[in-house]
């Protein structure tokens, strides 16, 4: 192989780091394993799963969200978001 078919395939190496369609899955399985197997998974989890039923003084009732065990931070495209997290 010479030089410049060398330099011209690290280029396209470089080239599919860069864009989400073509990021190599050894690169992205590498990442994993370095951030400890980190996985976000849609649950099958229901909002009312984490529902108490309030009494009001036997006015009503109705439920709200339990209060959370944590938050979980997430930046997308600079916005930051807060999603409450429940430990079964």
């Amino acid at each position: 192989m010479t030089p410049e078919m060398r330099i011209a395939q690290l280029e396209n190496e470089l080239k599919q780091l860069k864009a989400t369609a073509t990021f190599p899955f050894e690169v992205e399985k590498a990442i994993k394993d370095r951030l400890g197997g980190v996985a976000l998974v849609l649950s099958g989890k229901t909002a009312a799963s984490e529902n108490v039923l309030v009494n009001e003084a036997g006015v009503a009732t109705h439920d709200v969200m339990r209060t959370p065990d944590n938050f979980l931070e997430i930046v997308v495209n600079g916005t930051t978001y807060y999603i409450p997290a429940f430990t079964s």
